[in-house]
């Protein structure tokens, strides 16, 4: 599955335009989905695996329905490449709903979608049980995603979300709670300086644990070693399209575009050269950017947030797939 996710994300920058424009749904279906199945154990040339656009009612024709052992499991809903694939979600819940299907996956070939389609007290995208972009490559967090839906693990589907859960929430909870993860290190690094013909203070333990840690970039956020003035905020804020800040003049703009010096314009060349980038993949790009400059960047540039405003502001970018006051996705215009 890594090759074939690889090979997979390299057919897409290659051809991007084939699997965004006209009808290019079809080679998206034919290039990129239809080898992850069959990876996945679902034979997309054997009917007793997958039909391919069976009507299910009047007006529902699902492009995938995937059967195991006779009855039908799920239904797949496939789009040409799109920033805004969560906006086919209801089509999806309709195909499920009205055939008393449980699970339904939504996917453009490079983002796929679970959902469990009915649930009482929760809205459709509540009821999202994980979203992957292949992107944003995590090899091992989007492998274990997609292999809950593989043939063979399709019937304990619901055991094996649920234990993803909670693994990334306990791990969540470990990771946002930096003190528990020092004090831990302190008690077993105490512990073991006893067995040592040494004495350490406890001020020695903790000083050396904290300095050790902050070095540790993939346990702590760069907020730890970065003073947290108005102006040098890096972390992209949650707030609707209503509460938006106001711009950079347009000669500013356009002198920081103009100077690559500044963080504006390294977000502008970014975003530029993938095309779309995810909330996640930009946040990861802004931190890089600010450890290899110790923050400088940001005493020169003013807020991400207003650097992303601004490159909105003048038709550069756009913020896409807005969900609860939260933009997703940004997409380069010009």
């Amino acid at each position: 599955m890594d090759e074939l996710i690889k090979k997979t994300i390299n057919k897409v920058q290659k051809n991007r335009d084939l699997y965004e424009k006209g009808k290019a749904e079809f080679a998206v279906r034919d290039h990129l989905i239809n080898p992850i199945l069959k990876q996945l154990g679902w034979d997309t040339s054997d009917p007793d695996f997958v039909i391919p656009n069976y009507r299910t009612g009047e007006n529902d024709e699902p492009d995938y329905t995937l059967l195991k052992d006779g009855q039908v499991v799920t239904y797949i809903e496939a789009k040409k490449l799109t920033p805004n694939l969560i906006e086919h979600i209801g089509q999806l819940a309709r195909y499920c709903t009205n055939q008393g299907i449980e699970y339904g996956i939504l996917t453009d070939g490079i983002r796929w979608i679970l959902l469990k389609s009915f649930e009482k007290g929760k809205t459709i995208h509540e009821r999202i049980i994980w979203k992957i972009d292949l992107e944003d490559y995590k090899k091992e967090d989007i492998i274990a995603k997609l292999n809950t839906i593989s043939y063979q693990n399709f019937d304990d589907l619901k055991e094996l979300t649920r234990k993803l859960e909670v693994k990334d929430d306990i791990w969540e909870s470990i990771i946002n709670n930096p003190l528990a993860i020092e004090n831990t290190i302190i008690e077993i690094m105490q512990k073991e300086m006893h067995k040592t013909d040494c004495e350490f203070e406890h001020s020695e333990i903790k000083e050396y644990v904290s300095r050790k840690l902050k070095g540790i970039n993939k346990l702590f956020d760069v907020s730890t070693e970065i003073d947290k003035e108005e102006d040098t905020t890096f972390l992209l804020k949650t707030e609707s399209s209503s509460q938006k800040k106001k711009a950079w003049s347009f000669e500013t703009c356009i002198k920081r575009l103009n100077n690559q010096n500044t963080l504006i314009y390294k977000l502008y060349h970014y975003i530029k050269d993938k095309k779309t980038v995810s909330r996640e993949r930009l946040e990861k790009f802004i931190t890089t950017e600010c450890r290899k400059s110790n923050g400088e960047f940001y005493s020169l540039s003013g807020t991400v947030n207003r650097s992303i405003e601004s490159l909105e502001h003048y038709k550069y970018i756009i913020r896409e797939d807005w969900i609860s006051g939260k933009w997703n996705q940004i997409r380069i215009l010009k």
